[in-house]
């Protein structure tokens, strides 16, 4: 009579511990490349925000190459342009901000007689979308839906106030490059994922 000895099954797996473990690294990789990817996408955003405020400073510049002068547009009731005697224009499809973006377009030959196109960006899908809204109100915003704002020279002073500061008092105006000659003569910000012009952290700027 012969004698079988059946040797103990062991099987091969993970403990709870091990499993938790493996979970847990898993989440932390998740999370990691979450945020990784919402900081590109972020940065993405300022680095076209910021070449649009770079497109349009060109575009006034040029308008002053050609003319000799600024657009002959009213800017808002704002404080600084008020106190600084400068221009000051959010670009959001008001009626002067509309005259303002189609004359650097090329397509308001009262202000821009030659129609010279100035300035070229995307075109918004919809208002409130990023670019320009060739199709209804010219308005031009950022990624965030904020329409572009836009300061210049245009008492010819050779001053600029920094629209940071919003004061006007000397000390906080910034001397330009000389009128007509380069970016200084104009600043451009996009005010971001926020509305207060304080949190210069989410500012994208021209200076």
């Amino acid at each position: 009579m012969k004698l079988s000895i059946k040797s103990p099954n062991h099987q091969s797996g993970f403990t709870l511990v091990e499993l938790l473990v493996v979970i847990g690294i898993i989440a932390t990789l998740a999370t990691l490349g979450t945020v990784g990817a919402k900081a590109s996408m972020e940065n993405a955003r300022k680095m076209e925000s910021r070449a649009d405020l770079v497109n349009v400073t060109g575009a006034l510049n040029s308008f002053y190459s050609d003319y000799g002068i600024y657009p002959d547009v009213p800017s808002g009731t704002s404080a600084l342009a008020l106190a600084a005697g400068d221009s000051v224009l959010t670009l959001d499809g008001s009626a002067n901000a509309q005259s303002f973006v189609k004359a650097l377009c090329g397509e308001d030959n009262t202000l821009n007689p030659r129609d010279s196109k100035y300035l070229e960006a995307d075109n918004a899908k919809a208002n409130g979308s990023k670019g320009i809204a060739y199709d209804s109100n010219y308005s031009f915003n950022d990624y965030y839906g904020n329409p572009y704002v836009i300061i210049w020279d245009s008492n010819y002073d050779g001053e600029l106030l920094d629209p940071l500061v919003g004061a006007s008092a000397p000390s906080l105006r910034v001397k330009t490059a000389g009128v007509g000659t380069g970016s200084l003569d104009v600043a451009t910000y996009s005010l971001s994922t926020t509305l207060d012009i304080k949190s210069q952290k989410k500012l994208v700027t021209t200076w």
